[in-house]
């Protein structure tokens, strides 16, 4: 063997030592120590004790939901139960049919049920220890009992300085034990942050419209009430509803607003509920004794109000409901922009919208107009309407020659609402006092005899705003000139002129 051979084997060698002595001084010993290394003792627990996951204590057995016949709390708020009724579901005692937050109540379920500790602080704790863990004078406790009768009340103590939890004890046993946080949104919260702020329930989406006299109060004032319009006084007769004012007058309901609200009635809700079991005082101390605004309606036989304090600061509104009427809850001013309408708002901009088809008879006096027209609905052989129409001046309007009594119609259908007018209620009332004052009236009968009366008094220093009246109120302006060219084409319709319903007189 050569002298390079002979070191490669002698260094080769030497690695071979070094490694058998490492395993036999140091990695041996490490594997043995590990394997042969003593099992964990158990926890100790004390009777009724159980050992959770990780070795962490629990007061009592875990209780699952259906294992729970009621949880009852006592906080600094006051005290509340829920228990499971005759159908297996949980209600608040003597608040039944309250709605509250699955997930918040999932929590409570949760929090009473698995009291799966943090730590366990002391077993036979002195009564200085529980003086010192604020468990002599808890500030909450709930009791839980089970389907099969067992109680198990628990005391909730101060939190912990670190605020990672709450000291508890079981009643019965001196042992001490942190819960966790969770105990702030479910055991030490009052009643109303478990519940959920329903204002309306069980109107279908399906026939919401339906709603009827739906009536719109500021104080102790009516500022509108929107009614539906009888099946056979309809315009359309297929439509599935039509709506109607009745106060103040026959104005038209601003179809968008009014539905757009409806819709949102099928499930109004607020943003928090501030007081179960709202009392007199209660009602007082949120401005709803005497509310700021009042809506009434009628839906499928049943009588729904909803009462709203003043504006607050914070941009919101105390609200309660006929429903639940021990529920004070708070509703965001953007959910109900509607309070602050006036009756502009609620309106139609066009305050004569009915079909011709179902007129009657129609009358235009004033700007040297006189007439009643009496309009005969009848169909062809081809079933196609015809309108023959009878002035009172003895003109008739055969069906082939209607079309400037349609233009004059068109001319009807364009009055248009502008604003209010300028005058106070007294000047309104002098105005309209005096008929001298008024330039034109029109009326309609519908199919019914129904009659609805417009009056126009011009109150503008230049006379180009007149008061229009609707039955004998008004508070709106529109402009005369249309109102002096309903006059002029009614004349043009009885003398065979041409009418231009878009043109000037």
């Amino acid at each position: 063997m050569n002298a390079r051979l002979k070191k490669t084997a002698l260094i080769l060698g030497g690695v071979f030592v070094v490694l058998l002595i490492l395993y036999f001084a140091v990695i041996r010993p490490i594997v043995n120590a590990v394997e042969e290394a003593p099992e964990t003792e158990p926890l100790e627990t004390v009777a009724g004790e159980v050992v959770g996951i990780n070795d962490r204590y629990m007061m009592y057995p875990q209780i699952e939901r259906k294992g729970m016949q009621s949880i009852a709390v006592e906080n600094e708020y006051g005290s509340y139960e829920f228990y499971r009724d005759a159908n297996g579901d949980f209600q608040i005692r003597d608040f039944e049919g309250t709605a509250y937050d699955l997930t918040l109540f999932s929590n409570l379920v949760t929090s009473t049920g698995y009291t799966l500790s943090k730590v366990k602080v002391v077993d036979n704790a002195t009564d200085a220890e529980l003086e010192e863990y604020g468990l002599d004078h808890p500030k909450a406790k709930w009791t839980l009992t089970t389907i099969t009768g067992e109680k198990y009340t628990v005391d909730v103590g101060y939190d912990l300085l670190t605020g990672g939890g709450y000291y508890c004890m079981l009643e019965g046993r001196r042992s001490v034990y942190v819960l966790d946080t969770v105990l702030e949104d479910t055991i030490l919260a009052p009643i109303e942050a478990l519940l959920t702020p329903v204002l309306l329930a069980g109107i279908d989406r399906n026939d919401y419209f339906l709603i009827d006299n739906f009536t719109v109060i500021h104080g102790d004032e009516v500022l509108c009430s929107i009614t539906i319009v009888d099946p056979e006084d309809q315009n359309n007769p297929n439509a599935l509803v039509e709506n109607i004012m009745q106060y103040p007058t026959s104005y038209y309901p601003n179809s968008d607003v009014y539905l757009n609200i409806l819709y949102d009635y099928m499930a109004l809700t607020g943003t928090s509920v501030v007081k179960l079991g709202a009392e007199e005082a209660d009602y007082e101390k949120y401005g709803l004794l005497e509310p700021a605004h009042t809506i009434l309606f009628d839906y499928n036989g049943v009588r729904f109000m909803l009462l709203f304090s003043e504006l607050q600061p914070g941009d919101f509104y105390y609200v309660v409901s006929n429903l639940f009427p021990y529920e004070i809850i708070t509703i965001d001013r953007s959910s109900v922009k509607y309070l602050e309408y006036g009756l502009i708002d609620w309106i139609a901009e066009y305050p004569f919208q009915q079909w011709i088809t179902s007129v009657s008879s129609m009358t235009i006096r004033g700007s040297g107009a006189d007439v009643t027209f009496t309009l005969h609905h009848g169909t062809d052989e081809n079933e196609n309407a015809t309108l023959d129409v009878s002035a009172s001046t003895g003109k008739e309007i055969p069906n082939a020659e209607v079309y400037n009594f349609r233009q004059l119609y068109k001319t009807l259908l364009s009055i248009e609402i502008y604003d209010y007018v300028p005058l106070t209620e007294e000047e309104i009332a002098a105005l309209t006092a005096d008929e001298s004052n008024c330039i034109l009236t029109f009326s309609f009968k519908n199919l019914s005899g129904d009659e609805t009366v417009y009056k126009f008094y011009p109150y503008s220093s230049t006379g180009r705003r007149s008061l229009m009246t609707i039955n004998g109120s008004g508070e709106f302006y529109v402009q005369t000139d249309l109102i002096e060219k309903i006059a002029s084409d009614a004349s043009r319709v009885l003398n065979d002129l041409d009418v231009d319903s878009y043109g000037k007189n």
